[in-house]
């Protein structure tokens, strides 16, 4: 009797990492994070709805706030290991940009290429 309890409870285990390890992406990404070696202000943060919200201070040389960028749009999954974006910027056209992603569980490698340029790796983590 032990050895059968044993045994469906390790079944259950395994069901449980399973399911936690598949989770949809557009699940895993909702809520706030942070682009690590930026300053802690730039957050992006990634709602439900479909939209998100960017905001990418930059610092004088005296690491005080210098210039506050904030971007807005909508995002969707094209599949599990890329998004589009729909970018709108102020005083600018939208813009539409497809990027690659890799998520590890309270981080995000996000490979972004910004028109002809070489594409760049930008590193996030979830913020708590």
């Amino acid at each position: 009797m032990r050895k059968g309890l044993s045994h469906g409870l390790s079944l259950v285990i395994v069901a449980i990492v399973a399911a936690s390890c598949s989770k949809k992406p557009e699940k895993t990404i909702l809520g706030k994070w942070h682009t690590q070696g930026d300053p802690p202000e730039n957050v992006t943060e990634f709602r439900s709805d479909g939209t998100f919200l960017s905001i990418a201070v930059t610092l004088d040389p005296d690491n005080k706030p210098e210039f506050t960028n904030v971007d807005s749009g909508k995002y969707w999954f094209l599949d599990s290991k890329r998004m589009k974006f729909e970018i709108n910027q102020k005083d600018s056209p939208t813009v539409l940009m497809t990027n690659q992603l890799a998520i590890h569980g309270d981080k995000i490698d996000m490979i972004v290429r910004f028109g002809q340029n070489r594409p760049q790796t930008f590193h996030l983590e979830r913020v708590k």
